[in-house]
């Protein structure tokens, strides 16, 4: 039987365990964000006031500057900064979560865009 010893730094465990407790505290980011997001960009992220939080329409906005958004929020918009509600942990995984591909995806083509449409009066009705 062979017994292997694991050197561990002293000070490897406690940030370790200081790392989870932090994950864990972040680890609710669909709540974070209906609690602080949801208003303005929709309960399914698709828009609402503020913009759809998709990673298609965050492909230029980088993970760093999202978070820097989500702490400081955006000069002349009405997005405000959550820095002093939210801390690192959590900004993170509400970025996480934002990148993160809705499943399933709604289908927004040619048939649903038509179905939507509300015809008042049938074309060549009106004087």
């Amino acid at each position: 039987m062979i017994h292997w010893k694991i050197l561990i730094p002293a000070g490897f465990a406690a940030w370790f365990l200081f790392g989870m407790a932090q994950l864990a505290d972040a680890a609710d980011a669909p709540a974070a964000y209906k609690q602080h997001c949801a208003a303005c960009h929709g309960a399914d992220r698709l828009g609402g006031i503020g913009p759809a939080l998709l990673p298609e329409n965050l492909a230029r906005l980088r993970k760093p500057e999202a978070e820097k958004v989500i702490r400081e929020g955006r000069r002349a918009t009405q997005m405000l900064g959550f820095g002093q509600q939210l801390n690192d942990a959590e900004i993170k995984a509400l970025v996480e979560y934002a990148y993160t591909p809705i499943k399933p995806m709604p289908v927004w083509g040619e048939a649903e865009i038509n179905a939507s449409r509300i015809v008042n009066f049938a074309p060549g009705s009106l004087p």
